[in-house]
């Protein structure tokens, strides 16, 4: 991990990051690592949701897929896959044209989960620090539990490509503040590791499509009554 980045990084330099300079990867002797320390401490989900993770279909699939991996992470079934929930998109989000270039914001993955029967709340804003206090709250309080998710928006800038990005995320190391994120875009980029305070700046980006910040969800399934 690069020193350089940590929490004065500025926004404008947060979009610029090469993200892999970033990032640890899941199977690498580290990122095992990693995984072990946080699930010692209780906040891993990774045993939760990685039976049940999918890879992105399309280009524009992240967010599906993620919701995809969360549902059935709360059924303990695949039952929800990406094209189910396209059709759902198809029908209630898109208007003229059916077809996703950018993906989906934040804001409508929100809907499509609450649509599916789940709370979900979204937090965002261009503050890292106060992101970052709201982030790592959640993340201690969402990684203990079996019921609550956490999904992330975030932008990413490889060396041949740069944009936002949507995945869940599996677990937290607070000693060394590591996030892992189960990143849908297994083409580009295993489950990895990444410094929490370069991952706020990243999630507290402008989204192009929908001119806000990004932010996170916190999933929660409802109680059957």
């Amino acid at each position: 991990i690069n020193a350089e980045y940590g929490t004065q990084m500025s926004w404008t330099t947060a979009k610029e990051v090469v993200y892999h300079l970033c990032i640890v990867d899941h199977c690498t002797e580290q990122g095992e690592n990693l995984l072990s320390l946080s699930k010692e401490i209780g906040y891993s989900q990774h045993h939760l949701l990685s039976p049940y993770f999918v890879a992105q279909t399309k280009g524009s699939y992240c967010g599906l897929a993620s919701v995809s991996i969360i549902f059935n992470a709360f059924s303990q079934t695949a039952k929800i896959d990406q094209s189910l929930l396209w059709n759902f998109v198809k029908e209630n989000l898109l208007e003229k044209e059916k077809h996703m270039r950018y993906g989906l914001t934040l804001s409508q993955i929100k809907y499509i989960i609450q649509c599916h029967g789940a709370s979900v709340v979204k937090k965002s804003t261009e503050n890292p620090k106060l992101l970052l206090r709201w982030f790592e709250e959640d993340l201690m309080n969402t990684l203990t539990q079996k019921d609550s998710f956490i999904i992330i928006n975030f932008w990413r800038h490889f060396k041949k490509h740069k944009g936002g990005h949507i995945s869940p995320v599996a677990a937290y190391e607070p000693q060394t503040r590591m996030v892992l994120i189960l990143d849908v875009a297994s083409h580009r980029t295993l489950p990895h590791w990444i410094p929490i305070d370069v991952l706020v700046l990243l999630m507290s980006t402008i989204d192009g499509t929908s001119q806000k910040p990004r932010g996170y969800l916190v999933v929660n399934k409802l109680l059957e009554k």
